[in-house]
């Protein structure tokens, strides 16, 4: 169990990803060191965050509803959403919650990686741009009238 659980503490404070332990009601039980990288925030000052407090507000309710959704059990994938970081911006995470079950079966904590996919976002949006510009310059040239040329004439 000792060896376990040093191993899992390397990977959670040297692992790219933020690990997070959740309490039923919501309240964050451990994040890992990684969250000063990846968020701005020392992992002593989250736990005194509301629960989701830095969660973007238009995500907040789909993230709830996932939560919930974890909480009764049901098989939930990855959720996208934007969290606030320290400095004032919003980042892109990718989250992956597991439910972490007692030794009844019942849902005891939740687990989640979260991993920064903000740069992907962003590269995500400049190829739907683009998409959208080549279209729109497709769609120009298609509405001009035709071109009509006079075949040279034979003597």
């Amino acid at each position: 169990l000792r060896e376990r659980e040093e191993r899992f503490r390397l990977i959670a404070e040297n692992g790219g990803d933020v690990i997070s332990l959740y309490a039923t009601e919501g309240r964050l039980v451990y994040i890992s060191p990684s969250c000063e990288r990846v968020l701005g925030f020392l992992p002593e000052e989250m736990p005194r965050m509301a629960p989701f407090a830095t969660v973007h507000p238009q995500d907040y309710d789909r993230l709830q509803r996932h939560f919930s959704q974890l909480l009764r059990g049901e098989p939930v994938g990855s959720i996208q959403v934007r969290m606030l970081h320290k400095t004032g911006r919003h980042i892109w995470l990718e989250m992956m919650w597991r439910a972490v079950m007692d030794e009844n079966g019942h849902v005891a904590q939740l687990q989640v990686s979260s991993r920064d996919i903000t740069d992907s976002k962003q590269n995500e949006r400049r190829l739907e741009e683009a998409g959208e510009e080549v279209v729109g310059r497709h769609l120009a040239l298609a509405a001009r009238p035709p071109h009509h040329h006079r075949a040279p004439q034979r003597q």
